[in-house]
């Protein structure tokens, strides 16, 4: 309703879930289309593992730049972490 604060009411859920509920089983897939299905999964796995394959070869050849970068962008800023809960858990106050 226009002047209603919400977009939706547990009484229109309640419709939709019962509409819902209310919609035929689906069919059983036919001999046919269980092998069709089974080539599709098949097919769909042996592309998973070729390009698998490909990301480990790109990787591999940017071996070196990765490290690089790590290097320098990534390991300043875990240091700068590590000191300020350094500097956190050394808090004067603090027992110990």
């Amino acid at each position: 309703m226009p002047d209603q604060p919400f977009l939706f009411t547990l009484t229109g859920l309640e419709a939709d879930a019962a509409a819902e509920s209310a919609e035929p089983a689906p069919r059983p897939f036919t001999p046919e289309e269980k092998e069709a299905l089974r080539e599709e999964v098949r097919l769909a796995d042996e592309f998973a593992k070729q390009l698998g394959r490909r990301i480990c070869v790109e990787l591999g050849q940017h071996r070196y730049r990765i490290a690089n970068a790590v290097e320098r962008l990534v390991e300043p800023q875990v240091a700068e972490l590590l000191a300020d809960l350094d500097r956190e858990l050394d808090a004067p106050g603090w027992p110990g």
